[in-house]
C-alpha cells in the first residue's frame, strides 16, 4: 500500500480523468475511419466517443430531458471507476501500461477541441455559432481529422505520458508491501525458479539420451590417407645421366 497516500491528498484527485494511451489510439482510428467512411448525415448512435457518459449527457441536453439525481450520481460513478485515477491507497498505480490524464499538458484540452467537433458534425446546426475557422460540414470534418492527426503525433513522441514510475515520483508516494502481497511475490518467483529449474534438467537429460542413442548429427572419426596405405615412399629425385 501507499504509506502516505493521504499525506498527499490523492483521494481529491479521483474525479479527474485518466485515460489509457491504448485507449485513446483505438478512440482517434475508430472516429478518423468514421469520418472517412460515412457517406450520409452522421449519428450520434454510432459517432465514436473517448468518453461515453459526456455523450450520454450531451444528448440528453439536446432532447431537453431532465435527469434526476440518483442519475447524475450513477453516471459521476460510472465515470470515476471507468476514467478515474488508476491507483488508490491498497491499489499500485498499473506497471504495465502508461496513461494520459487530462489535467497533465495539452491533453484535456486537445481531447475537449475533438469531442466538440465531433459533436457538431452530428448537430450541424451549431455551426450557427460561428466557430474559428469553421463555416462548413467539410471544413469542419477537415478540421476534425488535422486535430486526429495533431493528437496521434502526441501519441508517438510520448508526450505527457504517465508511467507508475513517474506516477509515484510525481506525488513523491512510498510503495510497501503487505505481508501478504509479499508471500505472494515471493510464491511467484520461487514457482518461475522451480519452472526454470526443471526446464533445465529436461534440457539436460535429452541431451544424454540423445548422446547415448547416437541420434543427432555426429562428426565422423578423422581417418589418415597415409595410414591406409602400405606402398613405399616414392622417389621424385630426377635421375640425372652419367
Amino acid at each position: 500500500m501507499y504509506t502516505n497516500w493521504q499525506q498527499q491528498g490523492l483521494d481529491s484527485f479521483t474525479a479527474i480523468r485518466w485515460y489509457r494511451v491504448s485507449e485513446v489510439i483505438q478512440y482517434l482510428h475508430d472516429l478518423r475511419r468514421y469520418i472517412i467512411c460515412t457517406p450520409g448525415k452522421m449519428s450520434s448512435t454510432y459517432m465514436p466517443m473517448l468518453q461515453k457518459e459526456d455523450s450520454q449527457a450531451c444528448n440528453d441536453a439536446d432532447q431537453e430531458q431532465g435527469t434526476d439525481a440518483h442519475n447524475i450520481q450513477q453516471q459521476q460513478q460510472d465515470n470515476q471507476h471507468t476514467h478515474g485515477l488508476p491507483a488508490q491507497e491498497s491499489q499500485r498505480f498499473p506497471s504495465h501500461e502508461a496513461y494520459i490524464c487530462e489535467a497533465i499538458g495539452e491533453w484535456g484540452l486537445k481531447l475537449d477541441r475533438l469531442e466538440l467537433t465531433s459533436s457538431i458534425m452530428v448537430n450541424t446546426n451549431r455551426l450557427e455559432r460561428r466557430y474559428p475557422r469553421v463555416d462548413t460540414v467539410g471544413e469542419l470534418e477537415y478540421q476534425g481529422l488535422k486535430m486526429i492527426h495533431e493528437l496521434m503525433q502526441m501519441v508517438a513522441d510520448r508526450v505527457d505520458f504517465v508511467s507508475r514510475q513517474q506516477f509515484e515520483a510525481r506525488y513523491d508516494l512510498n510503495w510497501q508491501e503487505t505481508e501478504e502481497e509479499e508471500h505472494e511475490q515471493t510464491s511467484q518467483q520461487r514457482s518461475t525458479a522451480e519452472s526454470s529449474n526443471a526446464n533445465h534438467v529436461k534440457r539436460q537429460e535429452a541431451f544424454r539420451r540423445d548422446t547415448s542413442t547416437g541420434s543427432g548429427s555426429t562428426t565422423p572419426p578423422y581417418r589418415s590417407m597415409s595410414s591406409d596405405r602400405s606402398d613405399s615412399t616414392v622417389d621424385l629425385t630426377p635421375n640425372l645421366p652419367n
